[in-house]
């Protein structure tokens, strides 16, 4: 027995005709009594009443008949579901922070396209607590952190890029004729510093913090949540911020903005790819291996 048998019998069934059916699968007539005869013998049942105007389902066949539509219900609906599987399979949910989701990674999407064209690579902006926890619930395939931390059993991190930390003003400062300044100089500069809550201001108040230098000492004119108004605001002329470098990497070129960095204060930090690798798919797989060998995440 196998589904052609099936739908062949829901066809002679629900038009009341082996001919008719026939006619509609493109099959002969004989052909088709043949697979209605074969499948009685299978359930060991006459399933038809025969007539001078055709057939009709006797007791046996009303039960095989119920029975088989729902066998085929269920075949279809498998169908879509192995459908939609495969179609996500070929996509991966990334969720990173702001600093790598809105700068670094679209620049690298580009180059992993061309290599793997099939693969689409959906990618949200969240905060650190809020990636693992995704991670964990599955909402999202893999998540992109600036440090590693510590996480919860399961979760595996990769170092995947570095960044430096920068100091940026507008072409306009006074500060452009200077390459490098000394702490007691950062003290005296207007700074618009990101807010708490994003890992690039945890970072420079810890590295502040080992020079025995609390932020509390810096002239801090703004606080600001998005990395994008940080640097709308220094462009203006506002005042200094510290930057991801990749994240005005355009900037300086362009001229718009001016890069300082400050003696004793070495300010770096690492990328890392969190994932649970029981839920990694193939094309999150071919993304894991293209993000630890791709050069483009150094900066």
């Amino acid at each position: 027995m196998n589904l052609h048998m099936l739908e062949v019998f829901i066809r002679v069934t629900e038009l009341q005709s082996i001919s008719k059916a026939a006619k509609q699968l493109h099959l002969s007539q004989p052909a088709v009594s043949s697979l209605i005869q074969s499948l009685e013998q299978f359930y060991g049942h006459q399933l038809f009443f025969r007539t001078v105007k055709g057939v009709q389902l006797n007791p046996a066949g009303e039960i095989v008949y119920k029975n088989i539509k729902k066998i085929l219900q269920i075949h279809e609906q498998m169908k879509r579901q192995l459908a939609e599987f495969v179609q996500n399979e070929n996509i991966v949910h990334i969720g990173a922070t702001e600093a790598f989701g809105n700068f670094l990674l679209p620049y690298s999407l580009g180059y992993f396209r061309k290599k793997f064209p099939n693969v689409r690579i959906d990618v949200s902006i969240y905060q650190r607590e809020e990636i693992v926890e995704r991670l964990q619930q599955q909402t999202i395939d893999m998540g992109v952190v600036e440090d590693s931390g510590m996480f919860q059993s399961g979760i595996e991190a990769v170092q995947i890029g570095k960044d430096q930390i920068i100091l940026a003003v507008s072409y306009q400062s006074p500060f452009t004729k200077k390459k490098t300044l000394t702490i007691e100089e950062l003290e005296d500069l207007p700074l618009i510093l990101a807010s708490p809550t994003l890992p690039i201001r945890r970072t420079i108040q810890q590295k502040l913090a080992q020079l025995k230098f609390p932020i509390q000492n810096l002239d801090v004119i703004s606080e600001m949540s998005s990395i994008q108004a940080l640097k709308t605001a220094v462009i203006s002329g506002l005042g200094a911020s510290f930057f991801y470098k990749s994240c005005i990497q355009y900037e300086i070129e362009e001229g718009l903005l001016y890069p300082l960095s400050i003696e004793g204060l070495d300010l770096e930090v690492s990328y890392y790819l969190l994932y649970l690798p029981k839920n990694i798919s193939a094309a999150g797989q071919q993304f894991l291996t293209y993000l630890k060998g791709n050069a483009i995440l150094q900066f």
